[in-house]
């Protein structure tokens, strides 16, 4: 982030907003759990990561849909 641009690449790239991206996300997942239950795995995901993702999930309402799809190790 460069002021209000969001930059890949030094390149403005344009931003879509919280919701629509977890709603991608939570999209992604569902299609990978038709395999397979969904595991998340990352460093310090239970101090950092999850908290994050889970308090913008909460903001969304979108918190249900997450639990319904997900695992976190």
């Amino acid at each position: 982030m460069v002021g209000d641009n969001m930059l890949v690449q030094e390149e403005d790239v344009q931003a879509v907003p919280i919701r629509t991206a977890l709603g991608e996300f939570l999209a992604f997942l569902k299609k990978c759990q038709q395999n397979s239950p969904v595991l998340l795995v990352g460093h310090n995901i239970n101090m950092l990561d999850s908290n994050v993702i889970i308090h913008a999930l909460k903001n969304c309402d979108l918190l249900p849909d997450f639990d319904n799809t997900t695992f976190i190790a």
